[in-house]
């Protein structure tokens, strides 16, 4: 009885899943192209007029990020998995930064991050939204 069981629950595991279709998105096919910010959301300190406007992610995991100027903020690499985005980068100073976010929403057309790091001894969250472009 097993032996006839076991081979039809093999045919039948690619169409069952644990979740629906908006979530199998593949967010490291998905993030490739330009993203504009439509908002930007700090917790545990005031916004210090965070005025990055775009981001863009090409398919060789790298980014650029602009200013409201469309001058370069930021251009470094990226990796992404299905709860991450990883952000390296050199800053304004010339020192080497790592930015992890845990994505929050992710699909074909917005993505939600939030990043977390220390300020003047207290958690700072920030969530930004992304629209695709």
């Amino acid at each position: 009885m097993l032996r006839t069981i076991l081979p039809i629950i093999f045919l039948l595991f690619p169409f069952l899943s644990c979740s629906d279709d908006k979530n199998d998105i593949i967010p490291s096919v998905a993030i490739v192209g330009t993203w504009n910010r439509t908002s930007v959301v700090f917790e545990g300190m005031d916004d210090p007029g965070f005025d990055v406007v775009k981001f863009s992610f090409d398919a060789d995991k790298h980014f650029v990020s602009y200013y409201s100027d469309g001058d370069i903020c930021y251009e470094g690499v990226y990796e992404i998995g299905n709860d991450y985005l990883r952000l390296e980068f050199y800053d304004e100073n010339g020192e080497y930064q790592k930015a992890l976010c845990e994505i929050l929403s992710f699909d074909d057309s917005n993505i939600k991050v939030q990043y977390k790091f220390e300020y003047k001894n207290q958690e700072v969250k920030v969530t930004i939204c992304l629209q695709k472009k």
